[in-house]
C-alpha cells in the first residue's frame, strides 16, 4: 500500500489543557507579606497608619490579619521588629575566630555603621516615637533587635570561659550589658540627633570601652 502523503496524515485535535492555579501562598508567605506592608504603612504614617490601610496595600482581608495580630499596636511591633532584627542579624554575624578584642571591637564597628543608615535611623526613630506615645512597646520593639546581637555573643563567652581564655562571669549579662553600650551611644545619634561622629571619634570611643571589658574579663592576646 502507498505510503501517504505528510498532507494527508490524520490530524489529532490537541487536548484542552486546564490552566493551572497559581498556588496559594502559605501562611508564613503571608505573614511577611503583611510585615512587609504594614511597615510601609508605618513608615509613611506612623501609628497613625490603619488597618484599613495596611489591608489595602497587602491585599490581605482584615478578618485575616486581627486573626494574627489583637490589635494595630501588636502589628506594629512585630513588623518593626522583624525590620530591624533582619538588618541586625544579617549584617552582625560574629567572627568567632578573632582575638576578643578585634571580635568586640569589630562587632561594635558594624552595629554602629548599620545604626548610622537612614534606614535604621528612620526604624530606630519610628520605634522611639511609638513608645513616647505607647511606653509598653520599648520593651518588646528593643528586646528582640539586642537579643539578636547578646545571644551569640553571651555563647562565645561561655566557650571562651570553658577554654579557661576568660574569667568565670555571668557571659549573658556581660554581653548584654556590652550590646547596650553600643545602642545607647548610637542613640545620642539616632534619637537625640546629635551630629554624626567622626572615625576618630567612634575609634576612640570604642577602645576605651573595649579595653574597658577586656581588663573585666581577664583576657590576654595569646603570643
Amino acid at each position: 500500500m502507498a505510503k501517504k502523503e505528510l498532507n494527508e496524515l490524520p490530524v489529532q485535535a490537541p487536548t484542552p489543557t486546564r490552566k493551572r492555579r497559581a498556588e496559594s501562598p502559605t501562611a508564613a508567605e503571608r505573614d511577611d507579606r503583611l510585615l512587609q506592608y504594614a511597615l510601609e504603612a508605618f513608615l509613611d504614617g506612623g501609628l497613625s497608619a490603619t488597618i484599613d490601610d495596611i489591608s489595602a496595600r497587602a491585599k490581605i482581608s482584615k478578618r485575616t490579619i486581627y486573626q494574627q495580630y489583637k490589635d494595630k499596636r501588636d502589628l506594629f511591633v512585630a513588623a518593626t521588629r522583624k525590620a530591624i532584627s533582619e538588618r541586625t542579624v544579617t549584617a552582625l554575624a560574629l567572627d568567632t575566630h578573632l582575638p576578643l578584642d578585634e571580635l568586640l571591637h569589630r562587632l561594635a564597628v558594624r552595629t554602629i555603621r548599620l545604626g548610622l543608615t537612614a534606614e535604621f535611623r528612620t526604624l530606630a526613630r519610628l520605634a522611639f516615637r511609638a513608645s513616647e506615645d505607647f511606653p509598653e512597646l520599648l520593651e518588646p520593639l528593643t528586646a528582640g533587635p539586642r537579643l539578636d546581637l547578646v545571644d551569640p555573643l553571651a555563647r562565645h563567652l561561655e566557650t571562651l570561659s570553658t577554654k579557661g581564655e576568660i574569667r568565670a562571669i555571668d557571659h549573658f549579662s556581660v554581653a548584654e550589658l556590652f550590646v547596650a553600650h553600643i545602642f545607647n551611644y548610637l542613640n545620642s545619634f539616632t534619637i537625640r540627633r546629635l551630629p554624626d561622629p567622626s572615625d576618630v571619634e567612634v575609634e576612640q570611643w570604642l577602645t576605651t570601652v573595649v579595653d574597658l571589658y577586656i581588663q573585666g574579663l581577664h583576657w590576654r592576646r595569646k603570643s
